[in-house]
């Protein structure tokens, strides 16, 4: 709504012609809001070329005015024949998007409006930064609860396949559009948790993975946390979800010995960040501390007996 106001402004301001705000998070451009024909817009009506204005403004940082886009080279072969400005918007050096303003014809932008335009463009900018800190700050709690809700189920005595499957429930918040879940040790198979997402409840009773085979199995061997941007080009990798472009795997160690790993896989290429692998590792963690205590309850229970 910040974002659609700042253009309303922009364009009543100038009496622009359409308006785009684009996310920029260092590599790609992603689409904001727009307005045009008196209308904010929800959907892009093109995507930006690798090499129009757009991207060029976000990679070097710097305001790009056009007063013709036919005198330009960034326009050429282009079906159009008005003028546009495209202004940073940036915290520091830091480029967080882009926003331009454009006319249908020639248009000589002067020193007021280009300060104006500036002004909102340092609005935006502001508007950006709150809402990732704010999104961060929102992960970081969700990353605090499933780890307590591990912990606590533990003390409060809950079964272990019972702490299990609520960990794969709220982890699947995080990457809804992931599949997930718990693989363990048995024997020399790494067998797959019933509560596993994306797998038919039917095809659980045969699927099994060799214990050091694929990138779970390095994992469990190695005992090591890996991230896996594009699992295509990983030799490690035994194709099982079709869809499957990225991956990260975190172990659950007891002592000297892994008894199992978490798996996490995405339809999207890099869908993983470094601190994504951290709160997988973490929970890892928690987990085999759990069941190392689980089963040495359950041994001195039986000697007790």
């Amino acid at each position: 709504p910040v974002l659609d106001t700042i253009l309303d402004h922009a364009m009543k301001l100038i009496a622009a012609d359409d308006a785009h705000i684009f996310l920029y998070d260092g590599e790609r451009l992603v689409f904001g809001t727009a307005m045009w024909s008196d209308a904010h817009q929800q959907q892009l009506f093109a995507e930006p070329r690798p090499d129009n204005l757009t991207y060029t403004v976000a990679r070097t940082g710097k305001r790009l005015v056009i007063p013709d886009v036919n005198t330009h080279p960034l326009f050429q072969n282009w079906q159009w024949d008005g003028a546009i400005i495209g202004l940073p918007l940036r915290i520091g050096d830091q480029v967080l998007g882009v926003m331009t303003i454009a006319f249908n014809s020639p248009h000589a932008f002067d020193e007021n409006e280009i300060r104006v335009l500036e002004l909102l463009a340092d609005q935006a900018s502001v508007t950006i930064q709150n809402a990732r800190l704010f999104e961060e700050t929102r992960r970081r709690l969700d990353e605090l609860a499933i780890v307590s809700d591990v912990v606590l189920g533990g003390a409060t005595g809950r079964p272990f396949d019972e702490i299990v499957a609520r960990a794969t429930d709220t982890l699947g918040k995080l990457w809804p559009n992931a599949h997930m879940g718990f693989l363990f040790v048995d024997d020399q198979i790494l067998r797959i948790h019933p509560s596993y997402r994306g797998i038919p409840p039917e095809e659980f009773e045969d699927l099994t993975l060799p214990l050091y085979q694929g990138i779970t199995g390095w994992a469990v061997k190695e005992r090591q946390p890996v991230r896996i941007g594009d699992v295509t080009s990983d030799p490690r990798y035994i194709a099982g979800t079709q869809d499957t472009h990225s991956e990260m795997v975190a172990p659950l160690v007891v002592g000297e010995h892994a008894i199992g790993v978490i798996n996490v896989e995405s339809p999207q290429p890099d869908a993983f960040s470094e601190d994504d692998l951290r709160l997988l590792t973490t929970l890892a963690g928690q987990l085999a501390t759990l069941f190392d205590k689980m089963r040495l309850d359950a041994a001195l229970a039986e000697h007790a007996a």
